[in-house]
């Protein structure tokens, strides 16, 4: 289980055990911001690397015909045939997103802006989860709700389980 699910399950309120939810809920915000905090940092980070690999590959497409050495090791051609001319910026900007180091920083910074927004809606739940709590106990103190209201419900619950799991054996 990853980080994320750990703390998602634990967006969850259980309204009989409500003091345990209040006391954890500050821990729960702070460890939902820092992963926040440290995928914002690798975003950030992929975006240089993207930029980078971008001008590499610009510099490498505008330095004239190459021969490739060792895989990825490219080198100039000692004598570049006379045909060939300098590609034009809209020849290079077309060509740079097809390059493969161009392609494979564009997927992980693609990847990266998922878990971002993951983790921007996790911490969203965790404020709402906190002003819920907040919601519930100004109702328990109005009288709207009853300290067994809790149980009440969770019985009517386990209830209906039994009633749907059991009312086709008869």
């Amino acid at each position: 289980m990853t980080e994320f699910d750990r703390l998602r399950e634990r967006i969850t309120i259980d309204p009989l055990d409500l003091d345990t939810e209040l006391i954890g809920l500050p821990v729960l915000v702070r460890d939902i911001g820092e992963n926040l905090a440290a995928a914002i940092a690798e975003r950030d980070h992929l975006k240089e690397l993207l930029d980078r690999a971008r001008g590499e590959a610009g510099r490498q497409l505008r330095g004239g015909p190459r021969e490739h050495v060792a895989g990825e090791r490219v080198r100039p051609v000692p004598n570049p045939p006379r045909e060939w001319k300098q590609p034009s910026e809209a020849q290079i900007a077309t060509e740079l997103p097809l390059m493969p180091r161009v392609i494979e920083a564009q997927e992980r910074l693609g990847e990266v802006d998922l878990m971002v927004m993951r983790w921007k809606e996790l911490h969203n739940a965790a404020r709402q989860k906190s002003a819920s709590i907040q919601q519930y106990v100004e109702l328990m103190k109005a009288g709207y709700l009853t300290p067994d209201a809790a149980h009440v419900q969770r019985r009517r619950e386990i209830d209906a389980v039994r009633k749907e799991k059991y009312s086709g054996t008869n």
